[in-house]
């Protein structure tokens, strides 16, 4: 006859093995697919992964602004509470805010990287040329 706190430290044993599974998929899948990405071309793998850098510092910096200005989660207060809810169950320390910042920042990025990687192209071929006259 087992006691409530064999079960609860078994229960406890199999979440944190399937949390440990979960993670290594995650991570397994997402270095999977940035090779996929990288061997189509290095400028696709730069792109993909300053969308994903500028997401999150977004994130951060439009969080930690509500909060030192406003003292709250500034969007969270016209969120639906379901979705504050959810968010609060995906991770404690995250806000509508922030993830309101990460689209945004992610999204500029998306739009303006091409654009910017021209110019600096040409900007690079310039001198260059300029180098070799």
């Amino acid at each position: 006859k087992t006691t409530s706190s064999q079960d609860e430290q078994r229960k406890a044993i199999q979440q944190c093995t399937q949390h440990c599974i979960h993670g290594m998929v995650y991570i397994a899948l997402s270095f999977h697919h940035l090779l996929l990405i990288s061997s189509t071309s290095s400028y696709h793998a730069i792109y993909f992964l300053s969308i994903v850098w500028n997401s999150d510092t977004g994130a951060l910096l439009f969080g930690r602004l509500s909060q030192a200005f406003f003292h709250s989660d500034i969007l969270g207060l016209l969120c639906p509470p379901t979705i504050m809810k959810f968010i609060k169950t995906t991770s404690p320390s995250k806000s509508f805010t922030g993830m309101v910042g990460a689209i945004i920042l992610g999204v500029v990025t998306a739009v303006t990287w091409p654009s910017f990687m021209g110019w600096v192209g040409d900007t690079l071929s310039r001198q260059s040329l300029w180098l070799v006259q």
